[in-house]
């Protein structure tokens, strides 16, 4: 993983989602970050969007544990967006750390 810029907390906080089989979203975190820092402390499905809801169907898997960053396509940087979660066995907790440069 390259080093990455971290966007001024005060404007750009951290969020988190706790997730079941059921799909959650974060907060809305702001327009503005290139990127995300994700990870969840179980296996999940996440997918990114003004209002997203994450399935099996359209949602990008990640392991439990292990951080994956994002670039947030240009096309939706201006936009205030949501990280949607939901559990592929084991309910958990999504984080998402909002980046200038992934």
């Amino acid at each position: 993983m390259n080093l990455v810029d971290i966007c001024d907390y005060n404007n750009y906080p951290s969020v988190s989602t706790s997730f079941t089989g059921t799909a959650t979203s974060t907060s809305l975190i702001p327009a503005g970050p290139e990127g995300f820092i994700i990870w969840a402390d179980s296996a999940c499905y996440f997918l990114i969007g003004e209002n997203p809801t994450a399935s099996t169907t359209n949602g990008t898997p990640i392991p439990q544990n292990t951080m994956v960053p994002v670039k947030i396509p240009i096309a939706l940087r201006d936009r205030a967006l949501k990280v949607s979660a939901v559990r592929i066995t084991t309910s958990g907790t999504l984080y998402v750390i909002p980046v200038l440069r992934v």
